[in-house]
């Protein structure tokens, strides 16, 4: 499938060119919701038809499962999966807080980001000694959506960021940010309430300086959510419940993408915002890195341990899709209501 848009052609350009590429490069200026509609749509569709298929659990209207034991793979122990619930609950998003209507929490959601993070760590909740993450090994502990409040809370006035997961070693920590499908959304508007001036002021140079740029020009990264991760930056440079203590400290950017990023221009043009996002960013205690799920778990398929390649499996026979695939094959689920 072809995603080009038939515009009278800029000096220099052919007359049709990726509408992706144009809105990146700020030649033009279109709605690009009902694009980026339909490829979550029709993902979150392939994924619903995939867990169906791999399970035979049957999903609601909102495709969610009933028990949040079946919105993870099967690879994470009983044990492990009831600490990781237990670290989900104390976290300020709310992924296991029954809704008001008759639908079930986020988490049991096959779109759920949470539950993504929870299939892919929660076997090491217990005993994370054994997880390699961003060429560290060696971690002591690890939990699940970790509050990092970036004011002290007399001045807290909201939602305090969440990290996702947060790894301890002995030398360093490790803080990832998990997106899922969520990020295919093109109106990741950057604002900063005045109350964070007092945490601005205390970045670095460099991250001052992406702040400033991201409030003259709210808009700069339209496929990724930069200010969440500059307030998450804040919130581990704060480090108000004293969980960092100096230590050298990465925030990793941990992103889903299909096998085949090709398939569509939205992954090119995440990966270029992500990439011109963390260019020239320094601090001496807080990092920020970034990787693809899929590459990490390339990278877990080269280790010895056969727990880990059977884990690698599951994951992948649960989340990794062709994204060619979901765009172009008729789907036998509803679409989500």
């Amino acid at each position: 499938m072809s995603w080009a848009v038939e515009l009278p052609a800029p000096a220099g350009l052919p007359i049709a060119v990726p509408a992706a590429v144009l809105l990146y490069l700020g030649i033009v200026r279109i709605n690009m919701r009902p694009i980026w509609s339909h490829l979550s749509n029709r993902i979150i569709r392939c994924l619903a038809e995939r867990y169906r298929c791999l399970t035979g659990i049957a999903l609601n209207t909102k495709l969610q499962v009933s028990r949040a034991r079946d919105a993870v793979v099967p690879t994470v122990p009983a044990a492990e999966l009831e600490r990781s619930l237990a670290d989900v609950r104390r976290g300020s998003g709310g992924e296991l807080t029954p809704p008001k209507s008759v639908a079930e929490p986020d988490f049991h959601s096959v779109r759920s980001s949470c539950a993504l993070a929870v299939s892919v760590f929660g076997p090491w909740r217990l005993q994370p000694g054994g997880l390699t993450l961003s060429d560290t090994t060696g971690f002591t502990k690890l939990r699940f959506e970790v509050k990092f409040p970036i004011l002290d809370a007399a001045r807290e006035h909201r939602v305090p960021p969440n990290v996702d997961l947060v790894c301890w070693a002995e030398d360093r920590v490790l803080a990832v940010e998990s997106k899922f499908v969520e990020q295919i959304d093109p109106t990741h508007r950057a604002s900063f309430a005045s109350s964070y001036e007092v945490a601005i002021d205390a970045a670095d140079p460099s991250w001052r300086a992406k702040v400033a740029q991201l409030r003259a020009k709210p808009n700069a990264y339209r496929f990724f959510h930069a200010a969440q991760i500059v307030k998450h930056y804040l919130g581990l440079k704060a480090d108000r419940p004293s969980l960092i203590r100096g230590q050298p400290t990465t925030l990793l950017y941990l992103y889903w993408e299909p096998e085949d990023p090709h398939a569509h221009p939205f992954f090119a043009a995440h990966e270029a915002e992500v990439r011109d996002f963390a260019e020239g960013l320094r601090d001496d205690v807080v990092s920020f890195a970034y990787q693809s799920y899929r590459d990490l778990w390339n990278d877990w398929k080269r280790l010895a341990s056969p727990i880990v390649q059977r884990h690698v499996a599951a994951l992948e026979a649960r989340y990794l899709l062709n994204a060619s695939m979901c765009l172009s094959a008729p789907s036998n689920v509803p679409a989500e209501e």
